[in-house]
């Protein structure tokens, strides 16, 4: 499971990327100046977090995510 939510962390930076590369824009905010924004430094995080709870839904429903996703 962290080799999988590892992949899909960097798919995120990617997707991220891509995005920022096809609206011309080096920073995705002002708030972290020259490291490319905030969300440069949370976008593979996000991913990871929102599969993860997809994950969860999955396994333990709608009231049960966070056991769905941390009992086995």
């Amino acid at each position: 499971l962290g080799t999988v939510l590892s992949i899909v962390s960097q798919f995120g930076d990617l997707f991220e990327s891509a995005v920022k590369r096809r609206f011309d824009v080096k920073d995705s905010s002002h708030i972290i100046p020259g490291h490319g924004g905030l969300l440069d430094r949370l976008d593979g995080f996000v991913a990871a977090i929102v599969f993860a709870a997809l994950i969860g839904f999955m396994r333990g429903g709608l009231d049960g995510v966070g056991r769905g996703f941390m009992v086995w």
